[in-house]
This record gives structure tokens, C-alpha cells and sequence, in this order.
């Protein structure tokens, strides 16, 4: 029975951990005017951030502070192609990754963009096919 309760707990902390909204930035927490929020649309995986892996979780909101920020994406589709968005955060300002899939060609692709939240925009200055190796 110990083992039960051992696993059990270990289960909730995963999903707990991964519930979290883990901010990108060294530092105390700030005021959500200070920083830019970032939200993960659906059949979204994120395995960079900024050109650094962010860890396992099942994260699904992300602060940074103002600036250049990178992500990069895979998604649940079951197509192998990754991709990565960069956009320019504002404070005070909150961000969506959507996914979109398209045929084209015969071929199953998949492209994603950042809209901002206020007035539904896209504001991608960045995409691009990631080749590399995790």
C-alpha cells in the first residue's frame, strides 16, 4: 500500500508542476503589466524557448519579459516537422501560438503564428523550419 500512496502523490506533483505558469525571465515574480504572457494553442508541443529547452511539463502559459522571443514547436498531428516563431513581446500584452494544418501538394503540413490577444493580429516576424537534432 505504501507504494500506492508513493505513486500517487508522484503523479499529482508531475501534473501539478506542469500546471504551473513558469516565467522566462531570472529574478522575482513581476505584475502581469510588466511582463509579456504567452499561451500555447492546442496540439502544440513547445521544446524550445528562446533556443533553450524548457523542460517537461504540461505547460501551457509562459511570462517573459519585453523582447525578442523565440519558440519552438512541434505539434500532435504525428507530422515530424518542427518549427519556430519569433515575435517581439510587450509588456502588459498576451500572445497565442495557433496551429493551423493544411494539405498541400499530397504532403500533410502544419504551420503555426503568434496572434496578440487585443486584437487578434498576427504578429510572427519569424518562421522557420527547425532541422536539427534535440
Amino acid at each position: 500500500m505504501p507504494f500506492v500512496k508513493f505513486l500517487s502523490v508522484s503523479v499529482l506533483v508531475f501534473v501539478l508542476a506542469g500546471c504551473a505558469t513558469p516565467k522566462q525571465f531570472d529574478g522575482p515574480e513581476r505584475a502581469d503589466s510588466e511582463v509579456a504572457i504567452l499561451h500555447i494553442g492546442e496540439h502544440l508541443i513547445v521544446e524550445r524557448l528562446n533556443d533553450e529547452w524548457p523542460g517537461i511539463g504540461l505547460v501551457d502559459t509562459y511570462k517573459f519579459l519585453p523582447g525578442t522571443v523565440s519558440v519552438g514547436l512541434r505539434t500532435t498531428w504525428g507530422i515530424s516537422s518542427r518549427i519556430v516563431l519569433a515575435f517581439e513581446a510587450e509588456a502588459g500584452e498576451q500572445y497565442k501560438v495557433q496551429a493551423y494544418f493544411r494539405e498541400e501538394e499530397g504532403l500533410d503540413m502544419w504551420t503555426a503564428e503568434i496572434i496578440d490577444l487585443s486584437d487578434n493580429r498576427n504578429v510572427t516576424k519569424e518562421r522557420r523550419t527547425d532541422r536539427s537534432l534535440l
